[in-house]
């Protein structure tokens, strides 16, 4: 068996760690490296969070210095779900957040290509879409 470790990482910078890590966990992503400022733990120099057996992400927190790294929102990212029925839990888990982490755009609906999928926007104004399509 071939071990499979992505290569295309979208990545985000956030005004929140500890909210966006809450936010990942809560949707089954797990950590696979975190690192802190030595001088601020609260700050993340860089993470990247693991999305099942394929798929992951980057993110740090906002520097502060008015560079492309200190940008938070605009990030659009996609997460296939294992089926249908994930999708509907996994919109449950976001509704029941609050507005203030995660606020839902649209509910989960049939898609005319295939799958359900549901959207929502994060604290820092990221767009995220899960559904259960997986692609072509």
């Amino acid at each position: 068996m071939t071990t499979y470790s992505p290569t295309v990482f979208p990545s985000f910078q956030t005004s929140d760690a500890e909210a966006m890590i809450g936010l990942l966990d809560s949707l089954g992503f797990a950590e696979r490296i975190l690192v802190r400022d030595d001088k601020d733990p609260a700050r993340v120099v860089h993470a990247e969070y693991r999305w099942r057996e394929t798929g992951g992400l980057m993110f740090g927190s906002a520097r502060g210095d008015s560079s492309i790294w200190d940008r938070t929102g605009g990030a659009m990212l996609y997460l296939v779900a294992v089926d249908d029925a994930e999708v509907h839990r996994l919109h449950a888990v976001i509704d029941g957040m609050g507005n203030d982490v995660a606020k839902v755009e649209a509910a989960p609906e049939s898609k005319p290509y295939g799958g359900i999928d549901f959207s929502f926007v994060d604290f820092d104004g990221n767009s995220w879409c899960i559904g259960s399509y997986a692609g072509a």
